[in-house]
């Protein structure tokens, strides 16, 4: 008994596609589940998608009228904001200017109260040497008197 080329051919195809047919059966019955598995969640969430769809659709609505909106104010938009960043750059550099010049009169009176303090010193040193002087005078007078 011999079996030919054509009979060995076919039974290899027939393997095959008895092969195939194994991996589809597993194939479709994996997407059953999964397609069975995501139904199952649509079905317990119908009430949170419901609520998503209806909010999607509110949302919608107020776009649409915060688009109405800015469209018909878009002339007042269009002249109030260039203004409004005029005036705030306006303003900022007026502060700007403000600061620099608190600055230049901190400067000013820290170098006054600087100098205040070396003067106050200076004279404070004096004071102290004619203290002395007429100390040591006072002194040299009562002991000239105690001598006597």
């Amino acid at each position: 008994m011999y079996i030919s080329l054509q009979e060995l051919g076919i039974f290899l195809v027939m393997l095959v596609l008895f092969v195939a047919g194994i991996y589809l059966i597993i194939t479709l019955n994996s997407i059953n589940k999964v397609a069975l598995f995501i139904n199952k969640h649509i079905n317990d969430n119908e009430k949170n998608i419901q609520e998503i769809i209806n909010n999607a659709t509110n949302s919608m609505k107020n776009i649409n009228e915060i688009s109405n909106s800015v469209y018909k104010n878009k002339e007042v938009i269009d002249v109030q904001i260039p203004e409004t960043i005029d005036n705030i750059h306006s303003l900022s550099s007026t502060l700007k200017s403000t600061g620099e010049k608190v600055d230049y009169s901190v400067d000013i009176v820290n170098t006054s109260l600087i100098e205040t303090a070396s003067n106050v010193q200076e004279n404070t040193e004096d004071i102290l040497s004619y203290v002395r002087i007429v100390s040591e005078g006072f002194r040299i007078f009562l002991e000239m008197l105690s001598k006597r």
